[in-house]
């Protein structure tokens, strides 16, 4: 994901200009406080008025975001998956080519990616061109 913005954070009584990042699987602020809260930890979400409220075990994060605070709810708690990352989408022509975990091939065989079984690519050789 790695959208960044600069915002105001209300945390803890304090309040910090600084940088979000909404990253894969957390938000990161940078101001005259730090903050790192990892999505499974959040309790919590909301977004009302551009203002992104984030409860968490070490208190309550309001992070004045404006008019994209629904977009980062929807990422949080909808977080691309690594096929997502890859692009595969139904019907990809897929070639696996060495050791894949199970959970991996699951996950192809739920996308709904086609799986080839032919040959594998073949491999550069390392023939010198004529003449050399």
């Amino acid at each position: 994901m790695g959208q960044e913005i600069k915002c105001r954070v209300d945390f803890a009584g304090e309040s910090s200009e600084g940088k979000a990042l909404l990253e894969t699987s957390e938000i990161i602020f940078r101001g005259a406080f730090r903050l790192k809260i990892p999505f499974q930890a959040i309790s919590a979400l909301e977004a009302s008025k551009g203002k992104l409220t984030v409860q968490y075990p070490d208190g309550q994060a309001v992070f004045h975001i404006g008019k994209g605070a629904e977009k980062w709810v929807d990422k949080i708690r909808h977080p691309p998956s690594r096929l997502d990352k890859l692009g595969v989408k139904p019907g990809t022509k897929i070639h696996l080519i060495g050791r894949h975990n199970d959970d991996f091939r699951r996950e192809l065989t739920e996308r709904g990616a086609v799986k080839s079984s032919g040959p594998s690519i073949p491999r550069a050789s390392k023939q010198s061109p004529k003449g050399m």
